[in-house]
């Protein structure tokens, strides 16, 4: 009993040494957004923000137009998901109730996909967007992430849609039903958990994509938070204080949206371990 209790107290204080450590990055950049820039910059840095500075957070607003970052933020993220949704709820769903030929080597594909740097896409669908007129617009960033996170979509809805059984939809067939009424009355509620956690990964990675913005965007007004934050870089140098803060208002939509689907997002990450 002695022994157990001593096991399990140096694994408790592992855990969190090391959840402390994951934890340090966020902290740093907590603090240094309440600091004034002097206090950032020094050599000797302190673990506590002193004296407090929270006109950072005030500041921000008339550097920059954040404002507006965030919200071409939020449309882009929120179409592009929309967008990788709609399309991959179809595709997956075929791949999962058909057999035809190439389906296993076109599977293979998808997740050889996901292997490579977008930065290898970018002269390409740069030339696209330049060349159909869409360079410059938000429409060009929606399809570019739309683009990366398709083939990861699909393939993770394939498999929660596979492991839903075809039993289930025939009771729906058997009433009149069409293949559209069971994916829309069965099979989508049922996988409610991996559709919430494909919808998440698709839109944090549109959230933070930085290459195709910088790519597609050249006007101010268009651009998007990631990419606008570095307006505190400068020729004179970093406002680091002013950019921490910044990166703090960023985060909390995508905090606030984990915050609400958690329990969504937890089932269906346990899903996909089980289900493989």
């Amino acid at each position: 009993m002695k022994t157990s209790l001593v096991r399990q107290t140096v694994v408790l204080a592992l855990l969190l040494a090391l959840f402390g450590f994951l934890l340090m990055p966020v902290w740093i950049m907590v603090i240094s957004s309440l600091k004034p820039l002097n206090a950032v910059q020094t050599p000797d840095p302190t673990w506590l923000p002193a004296p407090v500075r929270f006109e950072n957070f005030v500041d921000i607003w008339s550097e920059i137009p954040l404002l507006s970052y965030l919200k071409n933020s939020a449309i882009v993220a929120f179409s592009s998901t929309a967008l990788v949704m709609a399309l991959a709820i179809p595709s997956a769903y075929a791949l999962a109730r058909f057999s035809f030929l190439g389906r296993r080597p076109y599977m293979f594909a998808l997740l050889t996909t996901q292997m490579f740097s977008p930065v290898i896409i970018v002269i390409p669908l740069y030339r696209f967007m330049r060349e159909s007129g869409l360079y410059d617009t938000l429409t060009a960033v929606i399809l570019g992430d739309a683009a990366l996170s398709m083939a990861f979509a699909t393939w993770m809805l394939t498999g929660y849609f596979r492991s839903i059984p075809k039993d289930v939809e025939e009771a729906v067939w058997v009433d009149g039903g069409t293949r559209r009424d069971s994916l829309l009355r069965v099979v989508l509620p049922l996988s409610a958990p991996g559709l919430v956690t494909t919808a998440i990964y698709t839109f944090i990675l549109a959230w933070n994509q930085f290459i195709l913005p910088l790519s597609f965007i050249s006007s101010l007004e268009k651009q998007v938070v990631v990419v606008g934050l570095y307006d505190f870089v400068s020729e004179e140098g970093v406002a680091w204080n002013l950019l921490m803060a910044s990166v703090v208002v960023a985060v909390i939509p995508v905090v606030i949206l984990f915050t609400f689907v958690q329990r969504y997002l937890t089932e269906g990450l346990l899903s996909g371990a089980t289900k493989g």
